[in-house]
């Protein structure tokens, strides 16, 4: 049996909500990337502003990041860049404020959960209105968001809310036998404003291109998790929502959910890319998933449907692995509603997956009288690095709870 449960007040909002409402409740961002001027201003203290600028430190980019004391801010020149980031330290709340007011997007760096970024920036609502894709090829907006003991509880390096929202979790190192794993702890370990700025400038560069090669864009959230020496690896998160109605069940709403996971890394190998999925709601029922496990795969194709008695239709995508030829282990727990998934090297050359995405899928019956869907999802990833790739770096699962209501 699992064990989560939207509270009373979440089941009744749900039935209220309309997509008019979602409109109304989630800001249309104006990412408007139309200067060469537009960049961040990135604001720090005293002592990490001259190590940034130290010989030592690793460059950071003065064509897109212009960095300023946080004792020598003047705000009136806050209109000239098209994101501010600042740090999460009771000094800077109300620049804070003040940035977003006047349509900045804002980053909040240190160690902060959704909830602290809510407060000080004056968001009442830190959700999306994200895509679902429906079976007869349309698509329609839902609201995507996160229960409150997530937001309350759950910690993070670097936050925004934009059309390409950041959730960053930045990991220190902790050695783990044979494995190095980096890995969130309790007591909050201080690391260089350069790995946070690093990881701003990742975000703004990936929303600039998408802002400037489609114009308007389907918002999303960007899920990342730096770890490894220096932070110089990273893996991330991005999924695809599916709704199905092309046959009325009474009792329930077929959906589906299509993720992809990668790992960035400028050295080292990765050799391992995992995933997992969790349904939160004891009512609802895991239908079909994929991909099969499988050794040697290469022309990957997969098609799930929604079970023997679910409706019509289908996910599907194909795939060429057939340049690393990776190994796929799937581990599924139907009395609990649990899959996991890792892709591996196989035991021949190539031994290292490369530049590979791992994408996996799901179909489920979400029980109908809650018009809310909820899934939790894991990803994690692996590098080898030194000689031969001897040195295995493990990022730890990091979860996130998707949840979204329709209608």
């Amino acid at each position: 049996m699992k064990k989560h449960i939207f509270n009373m007040k979440l089941c009744i909002f749900s039935c209220i909500v309309t997509l008019s409402i979602i409109s109304t409740l989630i800001p249309a961002f104006a990412a408007s990337f139309d200067s060469q001027t537009k960049k961040i201003l990135f604001i720090t203290d005293v002592a990490e502003s001259k190590s940034m600028n130290s010989f030592n430190a690793q460059q950071y980019d003065s064509a897109l990041a212009d960095l300023v004391e946080i004792n020598n801010i003047d705000m009136n020149a806050f209109s000239d860049y098209e994101a501010i980031a600042l740090p999460f330290e009771e000094e800077a709340y109300e620049l804070a404020k003040s940035a977003y007011e006047i349509g900045s997007t804002v980053y909040l760096y240190g160690q902060l959960t959704i909830q602290d970024y809510k407060e000080i920036v004056g968001i009442e609502n830190y959700a999306l209105a994200v895509p679902i894709y429906k079976n007869d090829g349309t698509t329609e907006k839902v609201e995507q968001f996160f229960d409150a003991t997530y937001e309350e509880n759950e910690l993070f390096n670097v936050i925004s809310y934009s059309d390409y929202a950041l959730l960053c979790k930045i990991s220190p190192e902790i050695s783990n036998g044979s494995a190095t794993t980096y890995m969130q702890r309790e007591s909050y370990i201080e690391m260089p404003n350069s790995i946070y700025l690093s990881a701003i400038e990742n975000n703004f560069l990936e929303l600039k291109s998408k802002t400037m090669t489609k114009g308007i864009i389907d918002s999303e959230f960007d899920f990342v998790h730096y770890f490894g020496p220096n932070a110089d690896f990273s893996v991330h998160l991005d999924y695809t929502l599916y709704k199905n109605d092309s046959e009325r069940d009474t009792a329930y709403d077929y959906l589906g959910i299509k993720t992809n996971v990668w790992v960035d890394n400028d050295y080292g190998e990765v050799t391992r890319l995992q995933t997992k999925y969790d349904l939160t709601f004891s009512a609802d029922n895991l239908l079909e998933t994929g991909p099969e496990p499988q050794t040697n795969a290469g022309e990957l194709s997969v098609s799930i449907g929604y079970g023997n008695s679910g409706p019509s239709g289908n996910i599907s995508y194909s795939v060429d692995l057939s340049n690393i030829k990776p190994n796929i282990s799937r581990d599924e727990d139907y009395t609990n509603d649990i899959v996991e998934w890792a892709m591996t090297p196989r035991t021949w050359f190539p031994i290292y997956l490369g530049g590979t995405s791992f994408h996996c899928c799901a179909t489920w019956a979400s029980k109908e009288t809650r018009s809310a869907a909820a899934i939790d999802i894991f990803y994690a990833g692996r590098v080898n690095t030194g000689p031969s790739g001897i040195h295995p770096v493990d990022s730890t699962y990091v979860k996130v709870p998707v949840r979204f209501f329709y209608s």
